[in-house]
């Protein structure tokens, strides 16, 4: 008697889950406005500045990764001005707490800057993932509604986070 309680109780625990559960689907174009309004992103150190802005998204297919093509503007001492492409690359991370989503751990990759010396290249990418992790991993990218009774249910945990046919799909649920 027992066990068939212990059954039954499974069965509603995960049927209830599975009512809890929320599917979010951010295309590359609602991706692209939220990045948009976080640019341009600027950092200055030792006397060189970076800006970057003119993000383009790109949605992995298959992954959790994020690609943004941006536009990478330098200013050095010694009169080097620099204009080039760059890649940041990231997953999305999920707070719970705020019911956000950050932009994790940006790294830059595929730098090209012209009118700059080589051997600047390594420093010019630095403060670029610098302004990045700045930027991207300390303002959401998304927030959950709280007006919104689906997210408010399923605000407690992400359960998995994918790219298929260029959208980007966010499984939540309230267990």
């Amino acid at each position: 008697m027992f066990r068939y309680c212990l059954f039954l109780f499974a069965i509603f625990a995960s049927s209830l889950s599975f009512a809890f559960s929320y599917t979010l689907e951010l295309t590359e174009d609602e991706l692209q406005e939220k990045i948009e309004a976080l640019m341009p992103m600027t950092k200055k150190k030792f006397f060189v500045t970076v800006m970057i802005s003119d993000p383009n998204i790109s949605l992995r297919e298959n992954s959790q990764e994020i690609g943004i093509q941006s536009r990478i503007e330098v200013i050095a001492p010694g009169n080097i001005k620099g204009t080039g492409r760059g890649e940041i690359r990231g997953t999305l991370v999920y707070n719970a707490m705020e019911g956000t989503f950050y932009f994790s751990q940006p790294t830059v990759v595929n730098l090209v800057v012209d009118k700059v010396p080589e051997k600047l290249t390594p420093k010019i990418q630095s403060i670029a993932q610098l302004a990045a992790a700045n930027v991207l991993s300390n303002r959401p990218v998304y927030t959950l509604k709280d007006e919104n009774l689906k997210h408010t249910l399923a605000k407690s945990v992400l359960k998995s986070v994918e790219v298929k046919n260029g959208k980007l799909i966010v499984t939540l649920g309230a267990f």
